[in-house]
């Protein structure tokens, strides 16, 4: 009987530091502010509600300057797009901001060739892990890998299993931050601008680059349009931007944009949210604006994001 009580008390006092271990570890990682974690962090705690805000991939995080957007709308604006993600993955974002802003008049959907992509794997776990008790964040995280993430949420300690040691380094720095009481200020609001000119490998690459089609996964294209109607029903506006993307990779025969812009198209004409197509523009043509073919350097970004402003002025999408 002694022996059962003693394995018995071993086990609860395990229970017990496991348990007070990986809350401790989770809020460290909620009190980061900075880069990736921390738009994540602030947007799960409602602290995110600008009047335009701009949802993407990498994409958007280095091609969208929301100071310039600010300037030229003049209304507050927040870059929450967050790289290494399709659209199946940050949906959860875009959702429970939807159902918390109060403040919000638009939002920006920055798309890329691979928006439609179903990777059926979640990218960087650990930006999210802490927050799998929002039912939004869980459910479009649960629809890429819905096993990994059903242990993550439901089996005690899992989360500590496929976790890479950034999410460790992120408690440290929430905690940190937390201890210190000190308020971080993004003066970039969200963006992450890429300070390099044009990279020697692209021209290898469009030169001699294996050719790719464009994934246009029709239960990503379905479930796209099916958000885009709910967020029309709860009165938010949305529109579609597909910014500028080197055309050396349609003429160099890598890929054809033609049937992706005709699916934006499409959608814009099926939700009514319009459809603002910069992969054909004048900027397009000169390396000069990227760091790589589908990414904007600083430079670029910054008369992109004016150009996307005026865009949006001329055709009333902002008022």
């Amino acid at each position: 009987m002694e022996s059962i009580k003693k394995v018995l008390y071993f086990i609860v006092t395990g229970f017990v530091l496991l348990s007070v271990t990986q809350y401790t570890i989770n809020f460290g990682v909620k009190q980061g502010k900075k880069d990736q974690i921390g738009k994540v962090n602030q947007l799960m705690s409602h602290q995110i509600n600008p009047q335009v805000i701009c949802f993407g991939s990498s994409v958007g995080e280095v091609g969208f300057n929301s100071r310039i957007v600010s300037e030229k709308l003049k209304k507050s604006v927040y870059n929450c797009s967050i790289d290494g993600t399709s659209y199946i993955q940050y949906k959860g974002l875009i959702e429970e901001f939807v159902n918390y802003s109060n403040n919000n008049e638009l939002i920006v959907f920055m798309e890329s060739y691979f928006t439609f992509q179903n990777p059926k794997q979640v990218s960087s776990l650990e930006r999210y892990i802490a927050h799998l008790d929002n039912d939004n964040l869980y459910q479009s995280l649960a629809n890429q890998q819905p096993d990994l993430l059903w242990k993550c949420k439901y089996v005690p300690f899992y989360q500590f299993i496929p976790v890479s040691h950034v999410f460790y380094k992120n408690s440290v720095k929430g905690w940190l931050s937390f201890i210190k009481g000190s308020e971080e200020i993004d003066s970039l609001l969200g963006q992450t601008p890429v300070y390099r000119s044009w990279e020697a490998d692209q021209d290898e690459f469009l030169e001699s680059g294996k050719s790719f089609t464009i994934a246009l996964d029709e239960e990503v294209i379905s479930t796209y349009i099916k958000d885009l109607l709910s967020h029309k029903k709860q009165g938010k506006k949305v529109v579609i931007v597909f910014p500028p993307v080197y055309r050396g990779l349609e003429k160099s025969g890598l890929t054809d944009f033609g049937p992706i812009r005709n699916k934006f198209k499409m959608i814009s004409a099926q939700t009514g949210f319009p459809f603002i197509d910069f992969t054909e523009s004048e900027m397009s043509n000169d390396k000069v604006y990227f760091y790589n073919s589908n990414h904007l350097n600083s430079v670029g970004a910054d008369i992109f994001s004016a150009a996307l402003s005026d865009s949006l002025i001329l055709n009333r999408i902002v008022n």
